[in-house]
């Protein structure tokens, strides 16, 4: 018996199915005359369930295991249905209320229904974060960690997200030239260089991308001026 379920099941036969008035997609279950427990309407019909229909306890157990993993299942796409996340984040978010063995069987159905998926989230992310917030691999590598993404796959993502040297160095070019001009009020160049070479290396580019950056747009400034 898994830590959710505290009841003590007894065999005997269905004496009556009853829609649960609060819950019109749930069935009570009567057993002996006596209320059992609830079942999502599916779970019911998966099971067969029938006035006068005999049940063991260990089929009930089944069943009402079966219930919990259904419930685990709604509560996780409420979840993702709010934003894209990560195996690791719906499996923590379960573990809350559910047994890891329920949060599993759970999650492996929103899986085989492609509702969870980490490789196309890793991708997804790190993209993202590139074009739009001009994030670099290592910032990009260091968010996906966090949220639970194995190694293999979000590098694996980084690999098609940042496959081209050129588009990184144009991004970090791009970045590091409006950091210079936010820096106007700074006098002295080289604090300034630092400044910008920090703020690339913050946003998770490659040190030596920072650094060749910096002394470029800094050169390029004192050409201008």
């Amino acid at each position: 018996m898994t830590k959710e379920i505290d009841i003590d099941f007894q065999p005997g036969r269905i004496t009556s199915l009853r829609a649960v008035k609060r819950s019109p997609d749930r069935v009570a279950v009567h057993i002996d005359d006596r209320f059992a427990f609830s079942l999502h309407q599916d779970v019911a019909l998966e099971f067969g369930l029938a006035k006068g229909k005999s049940l063991g306890a260990g089929e009930q157990e089944r069943m009402v295991r079966r219930d919990l993993v259904w419930k685990a299942r709604a509560v996780a796409l409420r979840y993702v249905a709010y934003r894209d996340r990560t195996v690791a984040e719906v499996r923590r978010r379960l573990q809350k209320a559910y047994s890891d063995e329920v949060a599993d069987e759970a999650i492996g159905r929103l899986e085989k229904m492609g509702l969870l998926d980490d490789r196309a989230f890793a991708e997804a992310y790190a993209g993202r974060r590139f074009r739009q917030e001009g994030h670099g691999p290592a910032r990009v590598r260091a968010d996906l960690l966090k949220k639970g993404v194995a190694s293999a796959l979000l590098d694996e993502a980084l690999d098609k997200v940042f496959v081209g040297e050129d588009a990184l160095a144009d991004r970090a070019a791009e970045l590091g030239s409006a950091r210079w001009r936010s820096l106007s009020s700074e006098a002295d160049t080289r604090k300034r260089t630092r400044k910008v070479c920090d703020y690339l290396l913050r946003r998770g580019y490659p040190s030596d991308l920072a650094h060749r950056v910096a002394f470029d747009v800094a050169r390029e400034a004192d050409r201008a001026a």
